[in-house]
């Protein structure tokens, strides 16, 4: 009897090696492909396509804002000097 208790003693253990060493290498495999997942997304080129275009976008309305403040600037600039007798 205390052979077959000691048996199953070494079966179990075994048993449970087995489990860690299977819940270890599957860790290994599955947490580096999760933590990839989320480093290089599978639509990141299109993202920043997107993301380059929306700040085009917004550069030029920028742009457009600051020409026609400069233009407003500079025609009360000319009617102050007397340049100026209408508007444009």
């Amino acid at each position: 009897q205390v052979k077959d208790a000691e048996s199953v003693s070494v079966s179990a253990t075994l048993g449970i090696a087995g489990i860690d060493i299977v819940g270890i290498v599957s860790s290994l495999i599955i947490i580096p492909k999760i933590i990839a997942e989320h480093l290089f997304p599978t639509n990141e080129e299109s993202n920043m396509i997107d993301m380059v275009k929306k700040m085009q976008a917004n550069d030029a309305k920028i742009r457009e804002i600051i020409f026609e403040l400069d233009r407003k600037k500079e025609i009360t600039r000319l009617k102050k000097q007397g340049l100026l007798h209408f508007s444009i």
